[in-house]
């Protein structure tokens, strides 16, 4: 009985009372603070925060010490745009001592946004310090720590991810990569067929194994043919995905079925237009198909594409040095999908939503990137 009238069971009875049940406890005056606060978290998760926001506020004023009322508000502020007010509100939680592992994770992930990744990593160590199983806070710890080319430390925390969660298919597929850079594919695929059996349809696990299948020297047409299906199983989960159609365009070039490989390499441009790898690849298929003049002509597009390159350069040393506008970042976005690296440009697009969450071409086109990638969603509006 005791565990009826527990915290958790509370807390998952709340979870599962009817969001006009809980208004109208609310308006009565029924609903004490955890109520209220699951009250606000599913107002904001419905995404009516100027309702939520009040709620949040009157938590924080009433017990100064609720600590996930606190994360919650720095995030419903970060989320629409306020993020001076956000870093306020999250800045006073942290240094008044939680008692939970919220703030600090709220503040990592604000930091995060802004690419402060060594102040977002001072975050999550308090919060592994007070919370040392939130396997959540030691995955964004490695992406932090990858980030700043850091790959022993990367490896250790997702490690740690892992042994926290050991049937998360992100961890599983980045621990893949990591250890593929490290010349152990074995391990690699390892990784990677368990990350399949929790996700069957991840793409990304999909187009990691077939990656790492490619790599291994001398493939032999059945590892050929398997990575063919892993990239097809990509293409199926994430439709237009650029990266995949790139990889089955050079299965066809090894098999010397030049026709195919062009229409891969054609699909990838299409959504890619400056993917610079595909457009070489594409100009030796062509060629080989005596097209000779096109083939030349791809070729002196590869040979413009090095100022993209420096535009990618100076953009990012304009966010790194605080000098960037919604419009820097929208840039850098385009930029990074016009070169083919799709996982960038949305990174770079949520960034920009933090800041400004209703800027309707970043919203547009993270979308239309979160279609091709195969991802449910992200954080932002």
């Amino acid at each position: 009985m005791r565990l009826w009238f527990s915290e958790g069971a509370e807390e998952w009875r709340l979870a599962r009372t009817p969001l006009p049940e809980l208004l109208r406890r609310s308006a009565e005056g029924r609903l004490d603070a955890r109520g209220t606060f699951a009250l606000a978290a599913r107002l904001a998760a419905a995404g009516r925060d100027t309702e939520a926001e009040p709620l949040l506020r009157r938590l924080i004023t009433v017990d100064p010490d609720y600590d996930a009322a606190y994360a919650r508000l720095g995030a419903l502020l970060a989320r629409t745009g306020r993020q001076t007010e956000a870093f306020q509100v999250l800045t006073y939680a942290v240094k008044r001592g939680p008692r939970a592992p919220e703030p600090h994770l709220a503040l990592a992930d604000l930091y995060w946004s802004r690419q402060a990744y060594p102040q977002a990593i001072r975050e999550l160590r308090a919060a592994v310090r007070l919370e040392p199983g939130r396997s959540d806070a030691w995955y964004l710890m490695a992406q932090c720590y990858d980030e700043l080319h850091q790959p022993t430390r990367a490896r250790e925390a997702l490690e740690q991810a892992e042994r926290l969660s050991p049937r998360d298919a992100r961890v599983q597929v980045d621990l893949a990569r990591l250890r593929w850079k490290h010349g152990e594919p074995a391990a690699a695929e390892r990784h990677l067929r368990g990350a399949l059996e929790v996700e069957p349809e991840s793409p990304h696990a999909h187009y990691t194994m077939a990656e790492v299948l490619l790599s291994r020297p001398g493939s032999s047409p059945e590892r050929l043919a398997e990575a063919e299906e892993h990239l097809r199983r990509a293409l199926r989960a994430a439709p237009g995905y650029p990266p995949a159609h790139y990889q089955l365009g050079m299965i066809a070039s090894r098999r010397g079925e030049w026709p195919a490989a062009a229409a891969e390499f054609e699909a990838a441009l299409r959504v890619a237009p400056s993917f610079q790898e595909a457009l070489f690849n594409l100009a030796r298929a062509y060629d080989r198909m005596g097209r000779s003049r096109e083939a030349r002509r791809l070729r002196e597009r590869f040979a413009r594409l090095s100022d993209q390159e420096q535009q990618i350069l100076d953009l990012r040393t304009r966010i790194g040095f605080g000098d960037a506008g919604a419009d820097v970042y929208l840039r850098l976005a385009r930029a990074y999908r016009a070169a083919g690296d799709l996982d960038r440009a949305y990174e770079t697009l949520a960034s920009l939503l933090q800041r400004s969450p209703t800027h309707p071409a970043a919203r547009a086109e993270r979308a239309e990137i979160a279609r091709l990638t195969g991802r449910r969603g992200g954080p932002g509006p």
